[in-house]
């Protein structure tokens, strides 16, 4: 007495999902470690970098691309300012 039973997709789907989940419990147990990093120390005459998720100091006055940005939104906002002056001076004349 040969019984065979249907399996649906939904079911199928399950059973793959759980043993795709087997697979890789595993792994991620055994690659996560309770060991930390070693601390190195930067050879002479050079400075550390800053831990991870901290910038270093920023130099007097901000830096490079910061000027840069002042300088253009500065720009702009005399170039819009002009605009604006220019063309009230623009719309009286018509």
């Amino acid at each position: 007495m040969s019984e065979t039973t249907q399996v649906s997709r939904r079911r199928a789907f399950s059973l793959m999902g759980l043993a795709t989940l087997a697979f890789a419990l595993p792994t991620q147990v055994l690659i996560s470690s309770e060991a930390e990093a070693q601390q190195t120390t930067p050879p002479a005459g050079q400075q550390a970098a800053p831990p991870a998720g901290q910038s270093a100091a920023a130099p007097e006055g901000g830096t490079k691309g910061s000027k840069r940005r002042k300088k253009r939104r500065s720009s702009r906002k005399e170039r819009r300012k002009k605009r604006h002056e220019g063309g009230e001076a623009t719309q009286q004349q018509k």
